[in-house]
């Protein structure tokens, strides 16, 4: 029966195309014309409606006198050196333990997280799941479906889910109707899954979407910037836009601060990722070979916010916090064959924002498992367990956090490096098909 409910549902939505009227209860379509009832000229999109090519401002970008750019010279601090502890970037430490879903066997990776006080979107290699801020499963959002290695359906880009004042956004990919950017209201859908849960069913039927939008294959990131509207950042560097969720693109942003190619020696790659993120409510971003990280003022502002001195190191990954930035960089193109030959070197480093220096980490070599790089840890001198940590994000409170299974436990209690002692407490009660979500701050 179900099955047919969710067939009457697919062909409702893909007849409703090219119409200005939703295909939604009209108890919510009335809730949501509601919210924008002061937009005279809105017309309200269908449920795959494409924002149109134009675009309502121009874009902006200059210095903020009031605030400058900070620079970051990694070059010309690597005699700046230092072994850092946990203790010299935060003061506690919890641990959240995430099991799998009923029917899932074990989760087998996990790449990110969104919060908010009430709960923990988990975005996993088996799907998008929910779970309460104790760790405990709530609801399945997405399964991803899979032949071999071949994604059927499901979550895809790992890194694109955002969650910002109730609204979750996330991509799902068919074969059928290609791949689609969905945003929906928390707590609608939790009421759904809520729903779905007393009719008796363990997983979701896919949650219909407040708004959804056709997007590329591949090579874009989006944050939400405000209630009504996305921050669509091209992977490649050249297309940034600001979209409402409900109306026209607000504005499309040139390509930033480019370097002229080719930028490095010969046999040295110049690709290096960009990124886009949000950190003390505002949006950050970084284009690839841009030697800027950009934030963000909409509808159609963008400021450079730090300006990084790195010479040919190439900026592998950079995570900010409220009070540091930790930067990985390094000396030649960073690939799984190079790394086996010793070709690579790795230079870490925390950008302190309060004290406006840069500080290389004195560390060991970094690890390859599984053709990834696994960082040095910084040892936890705070805690009882005493599990290392590296920062992998943070929270929507800005706290650090980072995410560990058992597998990767034992290999810290094999390396002799840390207190296994306590490593070993902390393994011997984890189970061994769930995750651990390890929040600092």
């Amino acid at each position: 029966m179900y099955k047919f409910l969710f067939l009457a549902l697919f062909i409702s939505l893909v007849s409703c195309k090219n119409r200005n009227t939703p295909n939604l209860p009209e108890k919510q379509f009335q809730g949501l014309l509601s919210e924008v009832s002061e937009a005279t000229t809105f017309v309200f999109p269908d449920s795959s409606y494409v924002p149109p090519a134009g675009a309502r401002y121009t874009e902006i970008r200059a210095v903020d006198p009031a605030n400058p750019p900070a620079i970051i010279d990694i070059v010309g601090n690597m005699n700046n050196k230092k072994k850092f502890k946990l203790s010299d970037f935060a003061s506690s430490v919890r641990y959240v333990f995430l099991q799998p879903s009923p029917g899932m066997e074990k989760m087998t990776h996990v790449f990110n997280i969104v919060s908010d006080d009430e709960r923990i979107f988990v975005n996993a290699d088996e799907g998008l799941l929910c779970y309460s801020t104790e760790g405990h499963y709530l609801y399945t959002v997405v399964t991803n479906q899979r032949e071999g290695n071949s994604l059927i359906s499901g979550i895809l880009f790992l890194s694109n889910i955002d969650l910002h004042n109730g609204k979750l956004i996330f991509r799902t990919a068919e074969r059928s109707s290609g791949v689609k950017l969905n945003v929906c209201e928390v707590e609608e859908l939790d009421a759904q899954m809520r729903f779905n849960a007393q009719r008796g069913e363990l997983h979701h039927l896919n949650p219909q979407p407040t708004y959804q939008r056709r997007i590329k294959p591949k090579g874009e990131s989006y944050v939400l910037m405000d209630d009504n509207s996305l921050f669509i950042s091209n992977m490649f560097g050249n297309a940034l836009t600001g979209v409402a969720i409900y109306g026209d693109t607000l504005c499309k942003f040139n390509v930033h601060n480019h370097l002229p190619a080719p930028r490095t020696p010969a046999g040295v790659g110049a690709f290096t990722p960009s990124f886009t993120y949000r950190i003390d409510g505002k949006i950050m971003l970084r284009n690839v070979l841009s030697d800027t990280v950009f934030r963000v003022i909409p509808p159609n502002r963008i400021v450079p916010a730090y300006v990084l001195q790195r010479g040919e190191f190439r900026l592998r990954n950079w995570i900010e916090t409220p009070r540091f930035i930790f930067i990985h960089c390094t000396d030649s193109e960073d690939n799984p064959n190079r790394r086996r030959a010793g070709e690579v070197k790795d230079h870490w480093a925390t950008y302190d924002k309060t004290a406006k220096t840069l500080t290389h980490h004195i560390t060991g070599k970094s690890v390859l498992v599984e053709n990834t790089t696994i960082h040095p840890m910084f040892e936890n001198d705070i805690d009882p367990v005493g599990m290392p940590f590296y920062p992998e994000g943070i929270n929507h409170r800005n706290e650090m956090y980072m995410i560990f299974n058992k597998e990767q436990i034992k290999r810290h209690i094999d390396s002799k490096l840390f207190k296994n002692d306590k490593l070993q407490t902390i393994y011997d009660n984890m189970s061994d098909d769930g995750f651990c979500l390890m929040i600092v701050k």
